[in-house]
Protein backbone atom coordinates (compact mmCIF):
# COMPACT_ATOMS: atom_id res chain seq x y z
CA UNK A 1 0.00 0.00 0.00
CA UNK A 2 1.21 3.33 -0.53
CA UNK A 3 2.14 5.54 1.65
CA UNK A 4 -0.08 8.20 0.01
CA UNK A 5 -3.24 6.16 0.53
CA UNK A 6 -4.48 8.26 3.34
CA UNK A 7 -4.04 11.51 1.62
CA UNK A 8 -5.65 9.94 -1.50
CA UNK A 9 -8.85 8.63 0.42
CA UNK A 10 -8.85 12.14 1.80
CA UNK A 11 -8.46 13.60 -1.88
CA UNK A 12 -10.61 11.23 -3.28
CA UNK A 13 -13.35 11.74 -0.95
CA UNK A 14 -13.36 15.69 -1.67
CA UNK A 15 -12.86 15.46 -4.99
CA UNK A 16 -16.39 13.59 -5.16
CA UNK A 17 -18.42 15.83 -2.73
CA UNK A 18 -17.55 18.72 -4.93
CA UNK A 19 -18.25 16.91 -8.29
CA UNK A 20 -21.58 16.07 -6.71
CA UNK A 21 -22.18 19.42 -5.32
CA UNK A 22 -21.85 20.79 -8.77
CA UNK A 23 -24.04 18.08 -10.21
CA UNK A 24 -26.73 19.41 -8.49
CA UNK A 25 -26.03 22.86 -9.15
CA UNK A 26 -25.48 22.63 -12.57
CA UNK A 27 -29.04 20.06 -12.51
CA UNK A 28 -30.91 20.55 -16.07
CA UNK A 29 -33.23 17.86 -14.75
CA UNK A 30 -31.44 14.90 -15.80
CA UNK A 31 -29.83 12.22 -13.98
CA UNK A 32 -26.56 11.80 -13.63
CA UNK A 33 -26.49 8.86 -15.95
CA UNK A 34 -27.92 10.82 -18.22
CA UNK A 35 -25.88 13.79 -17.84
CA UNK A 36 -22.53 11.08 -18.30
CA UNK A 37 -24.39 10.02 -21.75
CA UNK A 38 -24.59 13.23 -23.28
CA UNK A 39 -20.94 14.06 -22.02
CA UNK A 40 -19.87 10.47 -23.48
CA UNK A 41 -21.81 11.66 -27.06
CA UNK A 42 -20.74 15.32 -27.32
CA UNK A 43 -17.23 14.52 -28.92
CA UNK A 44 -18.72 12.37 -31.73
CA UNK A 45 -20.84 13.90 -34.28
CA UNK A 46 -20.96 10.50 -36.04
CA UNK A 47 -22.68 9.32 -32.67
CA UNK A 48 -21.95 6.23 -30.90
CA UNK A 49 -23.52 2.29 -31.21
CA UNK A 50 -25.43 1.81 -28.59
CA UNK A 51 -23.03 -1.03 -27.13
CA UNK A 52 -19.83 0.69 -27.30
CA UNK A 53 -21.75 3.37 -25.48
CA UNK A 54 -23.09 0.97 -22.96
CA UNK A 55 -19.18 -0.29 -22.49
CA UNK A 56 -18.27 3.65 -22.51
CA UNK A 57 -20.53 4.38 -19.08
CA UNK A 58 -20.06 0.93 -17.83
CA UNK A 59 -23.64 -0.25 -17.66
CA UNK A 60 -25.42 -3.24 -19.74
CA UNK A 61 -27.41 -2.57 -23.03
CA UNK A 62 -29.95 -3.37 -21.50
CA UNK A 63 -29.94 -0.75 -18.67
CA UNK A 64 -28.35 1.95 -21.93
CA UNK A 65 -30.91 1.30 -23.76
CA UNK A 66 -33.47 2.56 -21.01
CA UNK A 67 -31.22 5.78 -20.66
CA UNK A 68 -31.10 6.53 -24.18
CA UNK A 69 -34.98 5.83 -24.61
CA UNK A 70 -35.49 8.53 -22.04
CA UNK A 71 -33.04 10.88 -23.53
CA UNK A 72 -34.71 10.36 -26.82
CA UNK A 73 -38.25 10.97 -25.42
CA UNK A 74 -36.59 14.59 -24.39
CA UNK A 75 -35.81 15.11 -28.02
CA UNK A 76 -31.62 15.62 -26.30
CA UNK A 77 -30.79 12.12 -28.70
CA UNK A 78 -31.56 10.75 -31.99
CA UNK A 79 -30.99 7.42 -33.13
CA UNK A 80 -29.91 7.29 -36.90
CA UNK A 81 -28.76 4.52 -39.17
CA UNK A 82 -24.98 3.73 -39.80
CA UNK A 83 -23.74 5.69 -43.20
CA UNK A 84 -21.68 2.08 -44.03
CA UNK A 85 -24.09 -0.60 -42.21
CA UNK A 86 -27.75 0.18 -42.33
CA UNK A 87 -28.45 -2.73 -39.70
CA UNK A 88 -26.69 -0.56 -37.55
CA UNK A 89 -28.32 2.18 -34.98
CA UNK A 90 -26.01 4.99 -33.51
CA UNK A 91 -27.00 7.45 -31.11
CA UNK A 92 -26.05 11.22 -31.56
CA UNK A 93 -26.44 14.25 -29.89
CA UNK A 94 -29.31 16.75 -31.09
CA UNK A 95 -29.53 20.26 -30.89
CA UNK A 96 -31.42 20.37 -27.40
CA UNK A 97 -28.79 17.86 -26.14
CA UNK A 98 -25.88 20.11 -26.63
CA UNK A 99 -28.08 23.03 -24.72
CA UNK A 100 -28.92 20.86 -21.94
CA UNK A 101 -25.01 20.33 -21.83
CA UNK A 102 -24.11 24.36 -22.13
CA UNK A 103 -26.58 25.13 -19.58
CA UNK A 104 -25.67 22.78 -16.73
CA UNK A 105 -21.69 23.85 -17.16
CA UNK A 106 -22.90 27.31 -17.35
CA UNK A 107 -24.81 26.96 -13.81
CA UNK A 108 -22.26 24.44 -12.47
CA UNK A 109 -20.00 27.18 -13.55
CA UNK A 110 -21.82 29.66 -11.66
CA UNK A 111 -22.08 27.81 -8.84
CA UNK A 112 -18.45 26.82 -8.45
CA UNK A 113 -17.21 30.65 -8.94
CA UNK A 114 -19.79 31.23 -6.35
CA UNK A 115 -18.31 29.13 -4.00
CA UNK A 116 -14.70 30.45 -4.73
CA UNK A 117 -15.62 33.81 -3.93
CA UNK A 118 -15.83 33.09 -0.17
CA UNK A 119 -12.34 32.08 -0.33
CA UNK A 120 -9.52 34.41 0.86
CA UNK A 121 -7.15 35.74 -2.25
CA UNK A 122 -4.51 33.51 -0.63
CA UNK A 123 -6.79 30.15 -0.76
CA UNK A 124 -7.61 30.87 -4.40
CA UNK A 125 -3.89 31.10 -5.33
CA UNK A 126 -3.60 27.37 -3.82
CA UNK A 127 -6.45 26.50 -5.73
CA UNK A 128 -5.06 28.07 -8.95
CA UNK A 129 -1.57 26.54 -8.42
CA UNK A 130 -3.11 22.77 -8.02
CA UNK A 131 -5.63 23.11 -10.66
CA UNK A 132 -2.71 21.85 -13.67
CA UNK A 133 -1.74 19.02 -11.47
CA UNK A 134 -5.42 17.82 -10.90
CA UNK A 135 -5.79 17.69 -14.81
CA UNK A 136 -2.74 15.82 -15.08
CA UNK A 137 -3.86 13.43 -12.57
CA UNK A 138 -7.24 13.16 -14.30
CA UNK A 139 -6.04 12.34 -17.56
CA UNK A 140 -2.95 9.96 -16.67
CA UNK A 141 -3.60 6.87 -17.80
CA UNK A 142 -6.17 7.88 -20.95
Amino acid sequence: MSGNSDFAAELRLAGGRLARRLRQDGAVGLTPSQLSVLVGLEGDDDGIKLGELADLEGVSAPTMTKIVDSLERDRLVERHEDAHDRRCIRIRLTTDGRSALRRGRARGTAALAELLDDLSPAEQEVLRAVTPLLTRLAEQGR
